[in-house]
């Protein structure tokens, strides 16, 4: 059987599962760096009262609020960003935009080891991939033909999958063998892995600045409001898309 691949989808899906590999770097990455490199505020390990509750905020409590804000933001923040890009009718530029964003909060790891500076750079990453994710998944849609979604899907997972897998591998590669003397400058493996995370984010604005461009047919149609259908508008029960969001959650 042959493949007949469209060379935007595969260009978007190699552009994932490059940005892929990059953020997932930082899963391994982040805690390891908060735990050993980052100054932590004062309060950790002292008892603390809000609204008459006591706990003690741990080291653990800490990373685990940086990996989450991430993913509240990034999933949070798609159903705006993906309105917004229908109502203007565009998507490249908004992929672009997510990219850099990332592109500086991994930049910003380099120079900055206080916990709100990482907390802020990590808020910036997620807010990033919320502009990203929806962008791309639009655009393999309307690159596609009726009869090639499925197929042209499974690529992009594929390589966005790919990416996630091969990321944290690689991450505990390079920590391990820092620290690294690149041109006269000792690099220690986190500020290793935090470049990697960078050119990952960059290589990618590069693949789709070059190779991709918005479809003619792309118009802006949706509504002024950014609420989000979850009652089905031609019948009875949920709305399909929010029954299929609800399901995979």
């Amino acid at each position: 059987m042959a493949v007949d691949l469209d060379s935007r989808v595969l260009t978007l899906a190699l552009a994932r599962m490059v940005d892929a590999v990059a953020n997932s770097f930082l899963v391994v990455v982040l805690p390891l760096y908060i735990g050993q490199v980052v100054a932590l505020p004062a309060f950790v390990g002292e008892a603390v009262t809000i609204g008459g509750v006591s706990f003690t905020p741990t080291e653990e409590l800490l990373i685990g609020i940086v990996l989450s804000l991430f993913g509240f933001l990034n999933s949070l923040g798609q159903p705006f960003t993906g309105r917004l890009s229908d109502r203007t009718g565009k998507r490249k530029v908004y992929i672009l935009l997510g990219l850099a964003l990332v592109a500086v909060g991994s930049v910003g790891f380099l120079f900055l080891a206080d916990y709100v500076s990482v907390l802020v750079l990590r808020a910036f990453q997620g807010i990033g991939a919320a502009f990203t994710v929806p962008m791309t998944v639009a655009l393999v849609n309307e690159y596609s033909a009726a009869g090639e979604r499925g197929g042209n899907f499974g690529l992009f997972n594929t390589f966005r999958l790919l990416g996630f897998g091969t990321g944290p591998l690689v991450a505990g590669v390079v920590l391990n063998f820092g620290p690294y003397d690149l041109l006269g400058v000792t690099l220690s493996g986190f500020d290793a892995a935090f470049l990697v995370a960078v050119v990952g984010a960059v290589a990618s604005f590069g693949l789709v600045t070059l190779l991709i461009n918005d479809p003619e047919s792309v118009e802006a149609q949706a509504g002024d409001d950014l609420s989000i259908a979850m009652l089905n508008r031609d019948g009875p029960g949920l709305d399909p898309v929010f029954a299929l969001g609800w399901r995979q959650s």
